[in-house]
């Protein structure tokens, strides 16, 4: 059955096995003194999909405050200025601020997993990771999310069964 129709709240509303796989796109950044570093995942998200997970693992860091962005790019920026054109990835994840928004690391923090189930339309983009360490400070940052398609057609009897037990 086509569900291309459907309202985008109703095709949330399916069960997990309807997105397809979950695919992991990952980026891994060391920055220092008071520098920037970037990384692109090699995988390009779907046009739209769903958002499932996103994780950041930071390492090398003290009481002084490094940070993370998150955004979606088609290249690897070569500036700040330049990362701060592209879309966020989750729009107001992070610090109030421009976005992509800074994401705090700080010491002691671990590592942050965040459990997501989103509509996102990231349009063939690529994750794209920016780590920034101050002066004196180094860091090590491994950022992730795991993304699925999002559906255009399951199965009928998905729906009879729905309407059988309503």
């Amino acid at each position: 059955m086509l569900i291309k129709g459907l309202p985008v709240e109703e095709i949330l509303r399916l069960p997990d096995w309807c997105f397809g796989a979950q695919r992991i796109s990952s980026c891994y950044a060391e920055a220092s003194a008071g520098d920037y570093a970037w990384d692109i995942s090699e995988m390009a998200f779907p046009d739209v999909g769903l958002l499932w997970e996103i994780g950041i693992v930071a390492t090398y860091f003290s009481a002084k405050t490094c940070y993370v962005r998150l955004a979606l790019g088609d290249s690897l920026p070569t500036s700040h200025e330049e990362f701060m054109t592209l879309g966020s990835l989750v729009h107001g994840l992070g610090k109030p601020g421009p976005e992509p928004r800074e994401i705090p690391l700080y010491q002691y923090s671990g590592t942050v997993v965040m459990c997501l189930r989103d509509l996102v339309q990231p349009q063939s983009r690529r994750l794209v990771v920016e780590a920034y360490a101050p002066a004196g400070e180094f860091t090590q940052v491994h950022a992730w999310a795991v993304v699925s398609s999002f559906p255009k057609e399951v199965p009928d009897w998905l729906f009879s069964r729905q309407a059988k037990s309503q």
